[in-house]
């Protein structure tokens, strides 16, 4: 099986990668009694999920068994194919991107599971691999898991559960499905630690001269390379008895994550975005998603002024728009159909009833906006949702106010949306 090449899905973002020590419950205060529940057993890890909702919209690489607390993570690295074959079955229906850095999973045996395979980077060793086909080992998952962080193009990594020491109850990790977890005494000789911190401070010379800002969730956390935070400070969260309150603007966040929320919680399979300009949301929907198929729609040209001439996109570079869309979409190209032309044109390349959601922001004058609700709303599924952005714009108020009475404000960047069943033909 060849080499996967990291793809540039989180150029310029953050991404959180989540490692196995205690401190992660600790940090999003999960109450003693679930963690002990999780540590026994008697609760699965996901029970940990709701107590992690503020990062649930975030980029998230889950470290072996982290992958296990939720499907809002994106991506599992491992390293160790004795931990694959203890979780083979509960991999196969995790949604997001496998990952692995062991050389075994260079055989086609492993392709059916669509594992991505990246080389150890056995010239450089230790720190970051400049190469996308490979990552530095380090001597542990989580470390070299940083590599693929910094190869998707994150700037900022924040490490969860990076505590490279036991806790105050002599626990290894968060959870209790090692044979580690209910030792009531390590002798330290056979603990990982010392093996385990070697590559850090070559990460950290790295990440300096990648311009990565790496910070460490773990405040008492055996690596001293990196500043340390707690997570409350690094989410501007306040602390409640049970999780956080997160102010509204960092809950909430921009349009596409709350498509990628709606996505996930729906178990939305196929959509369309009817106008995709330079491609951000469209990056973000398909690299979050890994099931996703995304009819993408633009233009990329004036707007007829027989619908009002798109007066928004007076000025805009169309072809220099479309370049950049061209670069962000190159790692989805099995995913994505691009439909280049009048939106509510488009509309009639897709078969009715076959989307489970549509949104649109195309041009925003009222007659576009009329069109492309009447041209799209009947290519959705029974029940799919219809959603758009601006409806803070004249045109787009007036029309969805006309065609749609009882819309919904999502309270998030002037996003509106409806069933299907809502509108009004």
């Amino acid at each position: 099986m060849p080499a996967w090449k990291v793809p540039k899905i989180w150029e310029g973002g953050e991404c959180w990668i989540i490692g196995g020590g205690p401190s992660v419950t600790k940090q999003f205060n999960v109450p003693d009694d679930i963690v002990q529940k999780v540590l026994l057993k008697e609760l699965p890890p996901s029970a940990y999920s709701p107590y992690l909702t503020p990062i649930h919209d975030k980029h998230v690489i889950g470290v072996n068994a982290a992958f296990l607390i939720g499907d809002w993570i994106d991506m599992v690295f491992f390293g160790d194919k004795g931990w694959f074959i203890a979780n083979r079955k509960q991999l196969a229906k995790f949604p997001g991107l496998k990952v692995t850095c062991h050389p075994k999973f260079k055989s086609q045996e492993f392709a059916p599971e669509r594992i991505k395979y990246l080389q150890r980077d056995r010239e450089r060793g230790k720190g970051i691999s400049p190469n996308k086909g490979k990552v530095c080992w380090n001597g542990n998952s989580g470390a070299a898991a940083i590599s693929v962080a910094a190869n998707a193009g994150a700037k900022r990594i924040i490490l969860l559960g990076f505590d490279m020491k036991l806790n105050e109850n002599n626990k290894q990790h968060w959870h209790g499905l090692y044979g580690t977890a209910h030792r009531k005494k390590i002798e330290p000789k056979k603990l990982p630690f010392a093996r385990h911190l070697h590559g850090f401070p070559m990460i950290a010379r790295d990440a300096k001269e990648r311009d990565i800002e790496i910070i460490n969730a773990c405040p008492d956390s055996a690596i001293d390379v990196f500043p340390r935070r707690s997570v409350c400070k690094i989410l501007g969260a306040k602390r409640i008895t049970k999780g956080f309150v997160v102010p509204l603007a960092t809950q909430l966040g921009k349009r596409f994550n709350w498509l990628n929320k709606i996505i996930r919680e729906r178990k939305y399979k196929i959509g369309a975005e009817v106008g995709s300009h330079t491609g951000t949301t469209t990056k973000s929907l398909l690299g979050h998603n890994y099931d996703l198929h995304l009819y993408a729609v633009d233009l990329w040209g004036p707007v007829p002024d027989e619908v009002g001439g798109g007066t928004q996109y007076k000025g805009y570079d169309f072809k220099k728009n479309k370049r950049r869309f061209n670069e962000v979409i190159g790692p989805f190209l099995d995913r994505i159909t691009v439909l280049k032309g009048l939106s509510w044109e488009m509309a009639n390349e897709v078969e009715d009833e076959t989307l489970d959601f549509v949104f649109l922001d195309a041009d925003h004058e009222y007659e576009s906006v009329i069109k492309d609700i009447r041209a799209w709303t009947p290519k959705l599924k029974s029940n799919g949702t219809l959603c758009g952005h601006d409806s803070n714009f004249e045109g787009v108020k007036k029309a969805i106010d006309e065609l749609i009475p009882n819309w919904i404000d999502t309270k998030v960047e002037h996003v509106w949306e409806c069933k299907k069943e809502d509108v009004k033909l």
